[in-house]
């Protein structure tokens, strides 16, 4: 999935939904062939716009 894809699906929530649901993004590191899970923490600013930032 795109940021673009993303950033759109996570816009449309509710904040109620946004709240309930887990975000994780799933890393891969071409070198070693290795993914890496990562929570991260949905949040809004001010205007109401989604960020995510790590847990």
């Amino acid at each position: 999935m795109t940021w673009y894809t993303l950033f759109n699906k996570l816009r449309k929530m509710t904040f109620k939904d946004a709240q309930s649901s887990k975000v994780y993004a799933l890393l891969e590191n071409p070198a070693t062939g290795k993914t890496e899970r990562l929570m991260l923490t949905l949040k809004y600013d001010a205007k109401g716009k989604p960020y995510l930032i790590k847990e």
